[in-house]
């Protein structure tokens, strides 16, 4: 008696592989398979094909809500921005990070689709919202270079700032489209193939930004320890202060995601676990560090209550006024000869 298997083949060595699928049904002549790749945000970072484990699943539901709630963080964001009207150019930074964010989370959340062309599309959006995400992280590392040193007298002019933000990625992507746009999508995800390297042209750039990043964050470190007002601090009031902008500038700069550049196999997956949570939350830390504790959108918040404040006290003067209007009799003349009661 013969038994079905259910396979599909590797890209790697054109080998029929087995894990991940099942039989589903046996019908007279007809087999159904069904087999259940997922994928997570760790995926992304790696140079070559790694065996799935069993912890991918549980790494896959990770990805999904942590993706999920920095959709929902990255649009309240930008929706206080556009209601604040904040419009100084590292509210415009990172607002056009959150947008690349939240565009690339939501196009991940279609990785597994299994139609070959809409596979192709999702490798593509995917790689081009990624890198562009990477990119306004490089901006927002020059933003703080150029604010931190006070000998720097190059200004900044969006217009350049916007183009070298999405400009960057279309030369990037347009090119690899150009070059080899067969190696968009893959047997078990949609995502950058890794036969020839192609999926350097994720990796380069991104290695390029976080070198970069973790540089500047190292100048920033001696920076902010040199300062006059941090010299007259404890030795434990500066490592605190060091360890508070550490974690806010982090996310920020994307430096998190070198945690994902170690993760090899199952021996390493406490990095995939590390990867995951961190940078699938990215958009709930720029959140919190760039919406709900950020100065510029507080005050902004203050000088809309200060107004509606202002409104209300003069409506209820204003009524105040009518009411005494309102009680104070009409004067009497009385004339000679008259007489009152």
């Amino acid at each position: 008696m013969e038994i079905p298997i259910c396979s599909f083949r590797s890209d790697e060595d054109e080998d029929w592989l087995t894990y991940g699928c099942h039989v589903e049904s046996i019908i007279g002549n007809d087999v159904m398979c069904s087999c259940n790749h997922l994928t997570h945000f760790a995926i992304l970072l790696q140079v070559e094909e790694i065996t799935p484990y069993m912890d991918t699943s549980l790494l896959n539901l990770i990805t999904r809500i942590g993706l999920g709630l920095s959709i929902v963080c990255l649009s309240v964001t930008l929706l206080v921005y556009a209601f604040c009207r904040l419009t100084s150019t590292r509210i415009i930074t990172h607002a056009n990070l959150a947008v690349a964010l939240m565009i690339s989370h939501i196009t991940f959340l279609f990785i597994g689709t299994e139609n070959p062309t809409a596979c192709k599309a999702v490798a593509i959006l995917l790689h081009f919202f990624l890198l562009a995400a990477f990119t306004w992280m490089a901006l927002e590392g020059v933003f703080l270079y150029i604010k931190s040193t006070p000998t720097f007298h190059w200004k900044i002019r969006l217009p350049a700032w916007l183009l070298i933000g999405w400009g960057c990625p279309v030369g990037i992507v347009g090119t690899s489209m150009a070059v080899r746009l067969q190696s968009y999508g893959r047997a078990k995800s949609c995502w950058l193939s890794f036969d020839g390297g192609f999926v350097w042209a994720f990796l380069a750039p991104v290695l390029f930004v976080l070198i970069g990043n973790s540089v500047l964050l190292i100048r920033l470190i001696f920076v902010f320890f040199s300062l006059r007002s941090n010299k007259k601090k404890s030795e434990a009031e500066k490592v605190k202060a060091g360890l508070r902008m550490l974690i806010v500038l982090e996310p920020l700069l994307g430096l998190p995601w070198i945690l994902g550049l170690f993760y090899f196999n199952g021996s390493t997956i406490g990095f995939a676990y590390a990867s995951v949570i961190v940078n699938s939350l990215q958009g709930v830390f720029v959140f919190i560090s760039q919406c709900l504790f950020d100065n510029d959108v507080r005050q902004s918040f203050r000088s809309k209550r200060s107004r509606v404040q202002a409104i209300n006290i003069n409506v209820d003067s204003t009524g105040i006024s009518t009411l005494n209007a309102a009680a104070v009799p009409e004067s009497v003349t009385v004339r000679r000869g008259d007489s009152v009661d």
